[in-house]
Order: structure tokens, then C-alpha cells, then sequence
């Protein structure tokens, strides 16, 4: 990463001190047996289930190394990070318990997955995107792209009522824009014909495309694609 280490303990205190107010995402709540005898008086038996859940509303499976700057400048590390699409929360690990950063105060954080740096910035507004949403930079330069990252849930309806078990879903999906100026467009989808039209024609381009096999119906290829164009066009 860019950024200098600081421990989760520092973390913290930065926080505390940005106000940034993190919150217990994780809680358990026990019942004893007096509390069993309770309910058993009063004919309330709790129904357990077990609810299997398939997806992650996470932006990478895991934790991984990453840090965050707030809108003064002053930035932090964390050794265990994550992004919460579903929630729109940025959060933390520290022992077995995980915090929830508001994102009110954060100009932008970055995750370290497979060994590369995924930054992701908000401020542009477009078709479905608003300007306070956190979006993935893949490639930053005259032409920029940019990936809006989506998460819905839904739980199996056909589940029955008692069942021990219920069905549960995270599903993913991904918005894709171009921004040339202060212009920020959406694509309905990536395909060669679409992205090609922001290379301006450029042989350059088009000839490293065919040479690297790119597929530019690949968010990863496109954002190649789009490095490669800014290289060669500044």
C-alpha cells in the first residue's frame, strides 16, 4: 500500500478523533434458563432456525489490508478491511469483532486484492449513480472508468413456516461508466463496439487490444484497455 502502517489500536483514536463514530456490527444476545422457564410459562417458545446464506454483500470475499482518507487529508490503515455494498459501510476487523465506519466523512479508501490496489472514490454523478455512491476507479486519466458495485438480498419465500432451515441470497452487479472531462457516461453493457468508440479511433490502441487478446466485454480488460489508452494519449 501507499500509505504508512498505523496499528488498529492508533485506528481507533483516529477515529474516535475524525468522528467518524464506528458501531459494533457483530452481536450475540443469550438466553439462560430462567429465561427458557419464562417463556415455556407463557407458551412463547422461540422458533430456531438456520438461515444458509449464499454471496457475500462484501466487494472482495475477505478482509484484507486497506486504508481510508478523510476529506482534511489525515488518512489511517487497517490491517483487516472490507467495503459493505449492501449496507454502504466500510469495515474493520479488530480481534473477533467487527466495526461499521460511517462513510459521511471518507473521501475515498483503497482494499489491496490479489496483490493489486482497488481505490474507490465517489463525486460523480451520472444514469443511476449519485454522487455521494462509492464507485471502483479502475483506470484514472483523461479517460476514466469506473465501476458502480450493486448488491441485492433476498431470502426463498418458499420456505416453510417451522422449517429449520431457510434460503438466503447475496446477488451482485456491476455498473460500468466512461467519464472524458466532467462528463460522466453509462453503458448499458461492455462489448467492443461500445468501448471502442471512447478510443477515438486510436490504432494504437485498437492493435494492443488485438495483440493482448483483450476482451472488452472483461471490466478487468476494459480498465487495461483504458491504462493503455492514457498512457499513449497524454
Amino acid at each position: 500500500m501507499k500509505f504508512n502502517k498505523v496499528s488498529l489500536k492508533i485506528l481507533s483514536i483516529i477515529i474516535f478523533i475524525f468522528g467518524l463514530s464506528p458501531v459494533v456490527v457483530v452481536a450475540q444476545d443469550q438466553v439462560d434458563e430462567n429465561d427458557i422457564v419464562d417463556m415455556v410459562e407463557r407458551n412463547v417458545i422461540p422458533t430456531i432456525q438456520r438461515t444458509e446464506v449464499s454471496g457475500t454483500p462484501y466487494v472482495t470475499d475477505d478482509f484484507t489490508n486497506g486504508s481510508f482518507e478523510v476529506y482534511s487529508g489525515r488518512y489511517a490503515n487497517a490491517q483487516y478491511m472490507n467495503f459493505n455494498i449492501y449496507e454502504s459501510r466500510l469495515e474493520y476487523k479488530s480481534g473477533n469483532q467487527t466495526y461499521g465506519v460511517d462513510l459521511g466523512n471518507i473521501r475515498q479508501f483503497k482494499l489491496e486484492v490479489s496483490g493489486a490496489e482497488r481505490v474507490f472514490k465517489r463525486g460523480f454523478d451520472s444514469r443511476r449513480l449519485d454522487g455521494d455512491e462509492f464507485v471502483e476507479v479502475a483506470a484514472e486519466g483523461p479517460l476514466t472508468f469506473l465501476i458502480k458495485h450493486e448488491v441485492s438480498f433476498s431470502e426463498d419465500a418458499s420456505s416453510s413456516y417451522g422449517s429449520a432451515t431457510k434460503q438466503a441470497s447475496y446477488s451482485h452487479n456491476q455498473r460500468y461508466y466512461f467519464k472524458e472531462g466532467d462528463e460522466v457516461s453509462n453503458l448499458r453493457r461492455l462489448n467492443e463496439r461500445r468501448v471502442l468508440r471512447y478510443f477515438d479511433g486510436n490504432e494504437t490502441i485498437e492493435s494492443y487490444i488485438e495483440t493482448n487478446g483483450l476482451d472488452l466485454s472483461n471490466p478487468e480488460h476494459v480498465a487495461r484497455a483504458v491504462k493503455k489508452f492514457n498512457e499513449v494519449t497524454m
